[in-house]
């Protein structure tokens, strides 16, 4: 890796820190949190759900989402269930992981709900604190099917 690729990482994982660490809005934090992660890893779009202990997802924050899929308010981000929430609530989603389809995204394409920017795949990482889980941060880019990033498989 260049020298100046590598600072350039380092500097936005520092502003991430301290964005982190000086958020007092939970969902403007995540969101920039996002951006700047989206920023570094070159990936096109993300979105972190919060998962409650009755299974229940809530979108908290998102990055450049494609239009089919911030309809009517997030409707198809917020509404019915998708592969990884499922994977979540079964406990089989301990690590980041390569998603096969997104749900969401096949469905948007199937009944002709608009623009997905060609993305039909995301990674997905549990987050965590502890040894309790409570969300889960998807990535995905445009024709990508599998993920690396450095040395990390997704």
């Amino acid at each position: 890796m260049n020298e100046n690729k590598h600072l350039k990482e380092l500097i936005v994982l520092k502003e991430i820190s301290e964005t982190l660490n000086a958020g007092t809005d939970l969902r403007i934090t995540l969101k920039n949190v996002l951006s700047k992660l989206l920023d570094v890893t070159g990936f096109q779009t993300g979105w972190i759900f919060f998962v409650d202990a009755q299974g229940n997802q809530t979108l908290e924050a998102s990055d450049t989402l494609p239009p089919a899929l911030i309809l009517n308010d997030y409707s198809p981000m917020c509404k019915g269930t998708c592969w990884c929430v499922d994977k979540f609530n079964h406990q089989k989603l301990n690590r980041a992981s390569n998603i096969m389809e997104c749900k969401r995204l096949e469905k948007a394409i199937d009944l002709k709900q608009g623009e997905t920017y060609g993305l039909t795949h995301h990674a997905s990482v549990p987050l965590t604190s502890g040894d309790e889980q409570f969300g889960i941060l998807n990535i995905a880019s445009q024709g990508k099917i599998t993920f690396e990033l450095k040395n990390w498989h997704f």
